[in-house]
């Protein structure tokens, strides 16, 4: 006699086999997972800095401070002429970036991403960079290695962009950032493919029609 205990241990039995139910466990464990990487990498930007706090100290007894001052407006100067950055701003704990539209060029073609909001922590607490779509999002993305919540798969760069952070080398770290967006590595996207995302022209022959 069937009874409820055995309906629900029937349940779970097909839900052991189910390969969609095991794909769905295996994404929530990856997140997880790359939710712990984004936590060690805060953690490693504190760690760094305390590390090199005497010598930040000692570098800035050696300079004058309006030396410094000149050195940090050359820098900002400098990002302000960056061809894809069209806005910034900043407070006590974040530094934002607009970038233009960004494109990503693979295998002769040239896809059209979006534009983007970079968020940078100057003493992260919960992240040290977020990256949100904010023109269009694809199958839960914003980027080939970009979760739609702006969370990245940094890659290559993420040991150096805390390092960068935890200098205060911010201008830097803001040009790695844009650089990510504009390339896609592994398998042609982490998290969803390149070839998924519109061709530049297609986009570009769109905007004529409704012109």
């Amino acid at each position: 006699m069937i009874t409820m205990k055995s309906l629900a241990m029937r349940q779970k039995y097909i839900d052991i086999g189910n390969k969609s139910g095991k794909a769905k466990r295996l994404e929530q464990t990856i997140r997880e997972k790359e939710e712990r990487i984004t936590a060690s990498q805060v953690h490693l930007v504190a760690l760094i800095r305390d590390l090199d706090v005497t010598r930040a100290e000692y570098r800035l007894a050696c300079i004058d401070s309006p030396g410094l001052a000149e050195i940090k407006g050359m820098e900002f100067d400098k990002l302000m002429e960056h061809p894809d950055i069209e806005d910034f701003s900043m407070d006590e704990n974040h530094i934002n970036v607009l970038t233009g539209p960004i494109y990503i060029e693979y295998h002769r073609k040239v896809y059209d991403i979006g534009k983007f909001k970079i968020t940078l922590a100057i003493n992260p607490r919960n992240f040290v960079v977020q990256m949100r779509n904010l023109t269009r999002s694809l199958y839960g993305t914003a980027h080939p290695h970009i979760y739609d919540n702006g969370s990245p798969c940094l890659g290559n760069i993420q040991e150096c962009l805390p390092q960068m952070v935890a200098e205060y080398k911010f201008a830097a770290a803001i040009s790695v950032c844009i650089q990510f967006l504009k390339s896609v590595h592994e398998d042609a996207g982490h998290y969803s493919k390149i070839t998924d995302w519109p061709l530049k022209q297609a986009e570009e022959k769109r905007q004529d029609v409704k012109g």
